[in-house]
């Protein structure tokens, strides 16, 4: 990698945007390493638990970014709006299929990507994440996608709010709806229910 390809590296998303702009396929690739596996476990987690359907709508996804480049706005942050245009194709994925979601164990998840601190964990904590796993695909669409972006992909709540083109305080109570969902289904495991 030559001296002004590594330059690009200590670019922001947003500088390497205006790049693109200019059809710089360097600053695309630059930007697409930084994101693709994280929008692929986002899909993956979204769409079906399907690795193929997660990986097709990846690169769907970063050909509209170099496509619609010029689409961006600058006022905005880069991995706000990327998320939005993802979550609006998991919502038009929703839309155009008939299938419900099918329950995939927590071993088929882990085969296809690596959780280092899982694996290092004890046993107790595999079963605990698979039985999250299935708690939260026994969620309507809506409500997983808020459980994604806050818990797991760790944004805020105002991000959130921008991503999903919804208000922060119906964002913030369909959070406590989800998280009082989730504790009735995972009580087994609090504390109190677990013999010693």
């Amino acid at each position: 990698m030559s001296a002004a390809s590594k330059k690009y590296l200590t670019f922001s998303d947003e500088a390497l945007m205006m790049r693109i702009c200019r059809k710089d396929e360097f600053a695309f690739r630059v930007l697409y390493d930084r994101y693709a596996k994280k929008l692929q476990r986002y899909f993956f987690r979204m769409l079906y638990q399907d690795i193929e359907i997660a990986n097709d709508q990846t690169q769907e996804l970063f050909i509209k970014v170099y496509q619609k480049a010029t689409l961006f706005d600058s006022s905005q942050t880069f991995s706000t709006w990327l998320y939005s245009i993802a979550n609006n194709q998991c919502k038009n994925y929703y839309r155009s299929q008939s299938r419900k979601p099918e329950s995939v164990s927590l071993e088929e998840d882990l085969a296809i990507f690596s959780f280092p601190e899982i694996e290092e964990q004890s046993k107790n904590m595999a079963v605990f994440q698979k039985a999250l796993n299935q708690a939260l695909h026994q969620l309507p669409e809506s409500q997983r996608n808020l459980f994604v972006l806050r818990y797991q992909e760790a944004f805020t709540i105002q991000e959130i709010a921008e991503i999903t083109a919804t208000a922060e305080g119906t964002i913030k109570s369909g959070l406590h709806r989800i998280l009082k969902k989730l504790s009735k289904a995972l009580a087994p495991f609090h504390p109190k229910n677990i013999e010693s």
